[in-house]
């Protein structure tokens, strides 16, 4: 990643808006979706019922280096 905008331990870096000549080395380690949500949607009175699921996609990584 090229645009970081804090960097530091102790001492920090705050960049405006990201800190100059600072990266971040990072691998992915897995992609995939989230556990289902599922949505139930239910009018009273009427015979009216819907269910919609939902699953985030994500990307797992581990940060390898941090640079600046």
């Amino acid at each position: 990643f090229d645009k970081v905008l804090l960097i530091g331990d102790k001492q920090a870096k705050v960049g405006s808006p990201y800190v100059k000549d600072a990266s971040v080395v990072a691998k992915v380690v897995k992609q995939g979706l989230s556990k289902k949500l599922r949505v139930f949607k239910y009018r009273n009175k009427h015979n009216e019922r819907k269910t919609i699921g939902h699953r985030q996609p994500y990307t797992c990584l581990v940060i390898e280096a941090i640079n600046g």
